[in-house]
């Protein structure tokens, strides 16, 4: 494999010499911002093209034009949130941010006592009401703890009510070990 000329490289892009201060200054004027901005949506771009190359959607040829995204859109999906191990409430708090209780129940369509329920614990959040709140944060609903048990207890209904026979199996195979463990004297 061949080396890289840096010196070359160096001599024909004149990027390459700039220091920190002069990146920072950079893209701190409009040419760098522009630039970052079509930076930041190439990665966009290669990121969705993974995706659908790992779902097999992937064709040859040219890449197909995207449809003009929002920065928020590209920013979500270059840098996505970490699932929470937290429950709904301190979730919730935490992706409101500064935002009122008031402007966010407005976006889901709910009075802002309504939603306050949810935040007092005084209405457990279902998986429609957690798609609801995602779509209005712009999130994927799997961000909260509540909506992948839900999520996960729905597929094992299916599938258990699908193939009784399963159910029976994964249900002995639970009491059989609750069993033992009361034998051995833990909860």
């Amino acid at each position: 494999m061949p080396k890289a000329d840096l010196d070359n490289a160096r001599d024909n892009y004149p990027s390459l010499k700039m220091g920190v201060d002069e990146w920072v200054e950079f893209f701190d004027g409009p040419g760098g911002r522009e630039a970052m901005g079509r930076i930041l949506y190439d990665i966009y771009d290669q990121v969705k093209e993974d995706e659908e190359r790992e779902m097999g959607q992937r064709r040859v040829g040219r890449r197909p034009i995207r449809p003009p995204v929002s920065l928020e859109e590209v920013y979500a999906t270059i840098f996505p949130q970490e699932p929470s191990q937290e429950p709904f409430i301190p979730t919730m708090r935490r992706l409101l941010g500064s935002t009122s209780q008031r402007s966010f129940a407005s976006k889901l369509g709910i009075s802002p006592q309504h939603f306050g329920r949810y935040l007092d614990g005084k209405l457990k959040p279902d998986i429609y009401f957690l798609e609801r709140v995602s779509t209005a944060l712009k999130i994927h609903p799997s961000h909260f703890l509540e909506w992948r048990a839900l999520y996960i207890g729905d597929v094992v209904t299916k599938v258990y009510t699908a193939k009784p026979n399963l159910s029976l199996h994964g249900y002995k195979a639970i009491m059989l070990g609750r069993k033992n463990r009361l034998v051995q004297g833990q909860r």
